[in-house]
Formats: C-alpha cells, structure tokens, sequence
C-alpha cells in the first residue's frame, strides 16, 4: 500500500510575469513554453498560457524539475474551476474479477495527481512510504497480436492506443491534462497504429453491467468544437462506441448501426486517414517539463516501454470536466470562435 506523508517543500520564488513568457511554435502543431514557473503562476500569465493551450493543442512548459504535484493539480483546476475537486481517474469498478477504469498509484496529499509509467519508484516519492513497481498501459494486454517479449527488448514499440481522457459515463471528459515528466526513458523505434477493437463477441451487454444507470450513458456528436478558436474536432471514443447514427447530408435519413462490427469498421475508416505523419508530434519532452493539451480537440497515446530501458515515470493530472465538449461552455477572457 502506499501511505501518507507531505509532499516536499516548495522553493519560494517571485511569481511568473507575462513579460518572461516565450512562445515557440512546434510542428506539425503545438509549442514550447519558457519563462515561467508553474509553482507561482499569477492570472495574466496563466491567461496566456491557456490561450496557447487551445490554440496549439499542446504545450510543454520547460524546466519545471521543482514543481509541487499540489501546483500541477491548481494549474488544471484553472482550467475548469467549475469541477474543482473533481478527480477525472477516480472512479473503480470491480467486474469479473478485474478493476476497471484507472487505479494508478496517487500522490498521497494530492490524490489527483497519479504515478503513470514502467519501473520500479523508491519509498519516500514525493510521501510515498512503500516502493511501487510501474507497468501501466501496456499494448501487450489490450492488441490482439502483440510483440515479444524480445521485440520489446530490442527497442521495437507500439501506440499504445489513440484516445481522450474520459470515462464517458456519467461525467464529461477533461479539458485539459496535464503531465509532468520525472524520468524520460530512452527513445525506442515506432509500430503499429493504436486505432480501434477486434471484434470478437466478447462484450458484455451493457444491462450486465455492475452500473447500467441509462442516465449515464453519453450521446455525443463525433465533432466537437474548439471553444476558443472555433475549430473543429473528429473526437470519436471508438473503443467505447455501442452505437452510430450518420446523416450523409443535412435533410437525408438517419442511418443506426449497432453491430458492432460494423460500427468499429465503419469508425476505423472514419479515423485511419488522420494517422500520418504530418499529423503526428512525438512530444519533445525532457526531464522536469510540464506537458499539457486539449484533451478535448487533441488525441494522444502512450508509446511501450520494455522495463529493461531507462525507467519512466510521469505524473498525471485531469479533472471531469463541467461542460459537454460537443456544446462548450465559453472561455473566460479568451476570444470566443464559436458559432452562435
């Protein structure tokens, strides 16, 4: 078990000003961020910060190596102060003998915020007081044809699998997340694409359920707005989608499919063409910075790791969110790009 301590102290410094803040752009999207220090970020420069969040997707603050996890939770509760208080991963169920949905490891004073990676972490992490071995989000338990055990150990990886951070069951998805990187592994080679299920009629129905509650269950449009800039997403969960409806034009009929199937090919064709190079940002994060993005307009994977590698650990951060992201409620003090 993982025990109670407090978190380590944090250095006092001056706040961040919005004068320190530099911007520079990434492609194919997204930017980095110097200037600015995440344990004392004060309203204009958090301002800029969160326009840039919405406008490239994601962001990585540097040198952040002092960050209090209590810091990283305030800094993705400005996000979204409705839903302060709110742990987006908190939720376990317990079904068929396996615990679904997140039960990573927590801070103990902030248990928003959850150890995510491969290794083994030392007693005594920021008031840890048991040792954790790491061995979350493996590809090895969810595609269908996995690598070795040696492929692994050569450097070979996989996309883990594409998605934003939701339940999608009785709360909205985050609007941000937030991770901070403690140890960076080495690189390893790329494979494979992330995208989609087998079917294979292993699927409960959703009445066997431990929860069936139908007021919980989302129906959400497949393209949601960027709240800021207008933009629009293709943001379909397909890994959780039990049902389609599809208009081909404006006035023509409602095609349901809920074979899945179907569904799941159908969603595969939908996304496959957004999978290339061009689209996609391995994330240039270092040792000490802050990675934060739009879940809500941005899709990501984790990239396997064999434990024989440099260790990685990172700690993540999200909120349910208080809006429904087809339908977002406006940014305060942002520039508002959607359509009335």
């Amino acid at each position: 078990m993982v025990g109670v301590k407090a978190t380590a102290p944090v250095k006092e410094l001056p706040p961040s000003t919005a004068t320190e803040f530099q911007l520079n752009p990434l492609k194919p999207f997204g930017c980095e961020i110097h200037g600015i220090d995440l344990n004392h970020l004060d309203e204009e420069t958090f301002k800029k910060l969160e326009n840039a969040v919405y406008v490239h997707k994601l962001v990585i603050i540097r040198d952040q190596k002092h960050l209090d996890p209590a810091r990283q939770y305030d800094l993705v509760a400005r996000f979204d102060p409705v839903q302060a208080g709110k742990d987006g991963n908190a939720k376990v169920i317990h079904f068929q003998g396996k615990q679904n949905f997140n039960s990573a490891p927590a801070v103990p004073a902030v248990p928003q915020v959850r150890f995510v990676g491969v290794g083994d972490i030392p007693a005594d992490h920021y008031g840890t007081t048991e040792p954790m071995s790491l061995d979350l989000n493996s590809h090895r338990a969810f595609h269908k044809t996995p690598l070795t055990d040696e492929e692994m150990a050569n450097g070979d990886t996989r996309f883990q699998r594409w998605h934003c951070d939701a339940q999608f069951f009785g709360q909205y998805p985050a609007k941000v997340t937030a991770l901070w990187i403690h140890t960076a592994p080495d690189p390893a080679k790329g494979n494979v694409n992330g995208f989609g299920l087998y079917s294979e009629g292993m699927e409960v129905p959703i009445d066997e359920l431990p929860d069936s509650d139908p007021e919980k269950i989302q129906v959400l449009p497949l393209i949601w707005p960027n709240p800021v800039t207008g933009e629009k997403g293709f943001m379909v969960h397909a890994i959780i989608a039990r049902k389609l409806n599809l208009r081909y034009s404006k006035d023509g009929p409602v095609e349901v499919i809920e074979d899945l199937p179907t569904l799941r090919k159908k969603l595969y064709d939908l996304q496959r063409p957004f999978l290339q190079p061009e689209n996609i940002l391995f994330s240039p994060q270092e040792e000490g910075d802050m990675c934060l993005w739009f879940n809500r307009g941005l899709r990501h994977s984790a990239v396997d790791l064999h434990k024989s590698f440099s260790p990685r650990l990172v700690h993540q951060c999200q909120i349910s969110g208080s809006d429904n992201p087809a339908f977002p409620d406006p940014v305060p003090g942002q520039p508002n790009g959607l359509q009335a």
